[in-house]
């Protein structure tokens, strides 16, 4: 009973943490790297728990210009709609996520 009260503890203890780490990160106060400190997990979890979460992740400086042109190679204008809605939004890119992988 004690064994299961401790796990129950720990289990909501984790939650907890991974959801503040979460709420920090999408209002750009922390990056991935520290988000996965904060929620004391692996860098690649909490990229996992954002995208399980539809939580948007841009790495790549170039990302939002590649795609736009893919859809005007594509010829899809839903695409370039979408890409102006997110720059509209003023989307950055973290420099420490720019840096991620270089090394």
């Amino acid at each position: 009973e004690s064994a299961l009260m401790k796990r129950l503890v720990l289990e909501g203890l984790t939650r907890y943490k991974l959801e503040k780490a979460i709420a920090a990160y999408t209002r750009r106060e922390i990056s991935i790297g520290e988000g996965a400190a904060m929620a004391g997990i692996s860098y690649n979890r909490f990229e996992k728990e954002l995208w399980d979460r539809h939580i948007m992740v841009l790495e790549d400086p170039q990302f939002l210009q590649t795609l736009a042109s893919l859809g005007e190679s594509f010829e899809q204008p839903q695409l370039s709609q979408a890409i102006r809605r997110v720059q509209e939004a003023g989307v950055e890119i973290d420099e420490e996520e720019k840096g991620r992988g270089e090394s």
